[in-house]
């Protein structure tokens, strides 16, 4: 063989050994870069801190990421435990939220979910979010889910109802959105139109309960103004009887002065407008 082509062979092995070196060694940098990146997703799903849960499940709706919080639920006090396990299995359903994503590519924006009893008997509330991971190719290779714990919030609601509920007579009150629909109502609010609860009237507007053309508290909600301790003219209620009430009627805001809605208070002074008549009623016409 000629010492030439000894010469190229020997340079064509070399440049092929380098090229070889120079891809693998690429492979090895790719693959270190990915293994740091899915470290540093990693950390991040670990660390998202309470009231957040976070959890991914792939095409098979397995767990491959979460946060400690997420495993918490059913009693576990680090998220690897539950790694590789089905979302059904932490959060003690049949069949799971991110389950129907992964099906019908569904996204969810902070949706309330049923209640879900964690591994002590407690009842919690969330918030949701959930949408389908996709590929370049538009396929669903996953799904992520988000869930922030609102118990301590809706616990608070429920009290508020409780105590609107149960206000005795002779008071009455009910509150209603920007709408005008009643949103909250005692029960005695609700038995001037015959109903046994308060919860029998939300929905419905309260010229249905009070059996007038106009009510007191859309005119508090078109014109921002409240009324304190006024006699308004009197209710007919679904027995016949005139009634007489003493009313307060206030909007409500929030901390940014978005008005929420408006609250209206009556106390029935029916038999003392049997013998006291000296005050003149709220003209509900200007109203």
């Amino acid at each position: 063989m000629p010492f030439e082509e000894l010469v190229w062979g020997a340079l064509a092995l070399l440049i092929v050994g380098i090229l070889c070196y120079s891809i693998f060694k690429e492979l090895r940098e790719d693959t270190r870069l990915i293994r740091d990146r899915e470290d540093w997703i990693d950390t991040i799903f670990r660390k998202i801190p309470y009231p957040s849960s976070i959890f991914y499940v792939d095409a098979n709706c397995i767990i491959q990421y979460a946060n400690d919080e997420f495993g918490k639920l059913r009693g576990f006090m680090c998220r690897d435990e539950i790694l590789g396990k089905t979302p059904e299995e932490i959060l003690g359903v049949e069949k799971s939220i991110i389950r129907g994503v992964l099906e019908t590519g569904e996204v969810i924006i902070n949706r309330r979910r049923d209640p879900i009893i964690n591994y002590k008997g407690e009842i919690l509330h969330h918030l949701i979010s959930c949408i389908p991971i996709k590929n370049k190719v538009g396929k669903i290779i996953g799904a992520l889910e988000t869930l922030t714990n609102i118990t301590k919030r809706v616990n608070q609601e429920e009290l508020t109802h409780s105590i609107l509920k149960n206000i005795p007579y002779p008071s009455s009150l009910f509150f209603v959105d920007t709408n005008c629909i009643i949103s909250y109502a005692s029960d005695e609010f609700a038995k001037l139109r015959g109903f046994a609860k308060g919860e029998d009237v939300i929905g419905k507007e309260p010229e249905e309960i009070l059996g007038v053309e106009k009510s007191i508290i859309r005119g508090v909600i078109g014109r921002d103004k409240a009324i304190i301790n006024q006699i308004r003219g009197p209710i007919i209620d679904y027995k016949g009887n005139k009634l007489y009430h003493l009313i307060s009627c206030i909007p409500i805001k929030d901390s940014g002065g978005k008005l929420l809605g408006a609250l209206e208070v009556l106390t029935d002074i029916t038999e003392l407008k049997k013998t006291r008549r000296t005050y003149p009623p709220v003209d509900q016409k200007d109203t």
